[in-house]
Formats: structure tokens, sequence, C-alpha cells
């Protein structure tokens, strides 16, 4: 009885150890993306470049003033970030843009990822918004004219296949999966072999039920599944451990208690036969003596 309550006690800590595991990874996360939040913040506030994009979308040339000041910043952040190949920026009634990488700064167009943006449903969120292409993330910010709240410029941030995941791979338990999704429920990234061939329905029902709650655990399927929401729900993150990596650890925990209890009972049974030997033998002996021996010769 006491055995399975320590099981238990032991299954309930591994299940908590994991779960700040899973918090400490949402803060790596929330910390890349916040770098590259601070990208587009940059050029927000910046009345030079924001005053350029607004009047690049009513239709006037790009300033030369404001283009220098957004090709110096593009230029600083890529020098910052590998995981960065490139910095895009569009103009968002034309279409008309500028692209710098790290070889060169040259124009081009939105056309293309303007089919990936209408995707997106209208009631999301586009101040942050994180999508996938081919094998590129691509982190995009829609920049808006303060008076009227329309459309002035998209930035985009194009990152490698590692932006994110290096994350997660570093964290990960081997056996186990991540899925990374953007706030749409979009697949992202999975990081694993999907050992327990789970399929991207199932994921999407267990997900489902998850997310009444910022961090929640279930366990189905075979498997414990935690649920973290990232940056207010920007990014979420499912993180799959099969139960048999728990059970397997419990099982290597327990086989240490039972051999340390069995180390503790044979320690017991031994110290009671040296006090018996040495203490109780010579006390039981000395009483006999004095209960056959005259008290006047107690000596003898």
């Amino acid at each position: 009885f006491s055995l399975n309550i320590s099981q238990s006690n032991m299954r309930r800590q591994l299940i908590q150890n994991r779960m700040l595991g899973i918090e400490w990874l949402n803060d790596k996360l929330t910390t890349e993306l916040n770098d590259y939040a601070d990208i587009f913040y940059e050029n927000e506030v910046d009345r030079v470049i924001k005053n350029g994009l607004v009047s690049w979308a009513l239709g006037s040339p790009m300033k030369s003033e404001a283009l220098d000041r957004i090709r110096g910043n593009f230029e600083e952040a890529l020098n910052a970030d590998a995981k960065i190949r490139s910095i895009e920026l569009y103009n968002a009634v034309t279409g008309e843009g500028y692209i710098a990488t790290r070889e060169s700064f040259r124009t081009g167009s939105w056309e293309e990822l303007e089919e990936i943006w209408r995707l997106r449903s209208s009631d999301l969120q586009t101040n942050i918004v994180v999508m996938r292409e081919n094998e590129d993330f691509l982190v995009m910010h829609q920049m808006n004219e303060f008076t009227t709240g329309k459309p002035c410029a998209m930035l985009v941030i194009r990152l490698n296949k590692q932006a994110f995941t290096k994350a997660i791979e570093k964290d990960l338990e081997q056996g186990g999966d991540a899925v990374l999704y953007n706030d749409a429920g979009e697949l992202l990234a999975w990081v694993g072999q999907n050992t327990e061939n789970l399929t991207g329905e199932d994921l999407a029902g267990i997900r489902e039920k998850m997310q009444g709650e910022p961090t929640a655990v279930v366990e189905q399927k075979g498997s414990f599944f935690f649920y973290e929401t990232i940056n207010k729900g920007k990014l979420s993150l499912l993180y799959i451990v099969p139960y048999r990596l728990i059970s397997g650890q419990l099982k290597d925990t327990v086989e240490i208690a039972v051999i340390i209890m069995l180390c503790s009972l044979a320690a017991a049974v031994l110290l009671s036969i040296l006090f018996s030997e040495i203490i109780s033998k010579p006390i039981i002996g000395l009483s006999r003596k004095m209960q056959t021996t005259d008290i006047h010769n107690f000596s003898a």
C-alpha cells in the first residue's frame, strides 16, 4: 500500500517537473518572439519612417530619409540574429516593397505573401503573426495609419527553420514530441519522431479540449499531453510525453527505492543482532548471576 502511495507521489512529481520545464520553454519562446516584435516597434515609433510609409501608401514615392533609416534598422537586425534570412517591407496598397538580406537590399513584391496573409481570418490580430512558407517561418506585422486605422505597410521577418525549433529541441525529452501552433491553430512545426503515430486530427481534438486553460495536462492515447500558450496566445505548444517514458522513470525510481528499503532492512537486522550479542546477552547473564549469588558474596 505504501509503495503504491510512493509511486503515485513520484508520478505526480515527474509530471510537475515536466510542467516546470515547459514553463521554462515558454519563457524562451516568448523572449525569442519579443525580439522580433522589438524590430517592428523600432520602425513603428520612428516618426520619419512612419510618416514616410503613410505618404508612400497614399501614392507618393518613398522618402529617401525614411528609406535610409529603414535600411539601417534592417541591416542591424540581420547582423544581430543569424536565424533571420531577410527582413521585408511592403506597401499595403500597391504591393511594391523592399527586401533586405545580408547580401543585398532590393525591391520586391507583396503578391505571393498576400495570398498567405489572406488565408487568415479578419477577426484575428495583426500585430505579431507567425506563419510558415515552405521551410521558412514568417513573423509578420501590419502597420496602420494612426488616424484612420487603415493598413499602410507590412513588415515581414523571414526566419530559417531553426527559429523557435532550436529552443524546443534542446528541451525535448528523447522519445517525446512537441508541436508548435500559431494563433489560428495552424501547425507551424512538429519536433520529434512521432513514435506514437499520432495524426493531426488526434492532436486537433486533444488541443481543443485543452484550450480553456493557459496551461493544461491530460492523459490520453497512451501519452501525457501538456498544453502551453505563448505570448498571450500568439503561439501555443503541445508537448507530448509517451506514458512509457514516465512509467520507465517510475520503474527505475521504484527499483532504487526497493533496493534502498532492502538495504535498510538488512542493516536493521544486522544492528539488532549486534545489539543482542554485544549488549543484551551480557545484561541477561549479569541478571542471572545476581539471582543466584548471595548479596554478601556479590564479588565472588
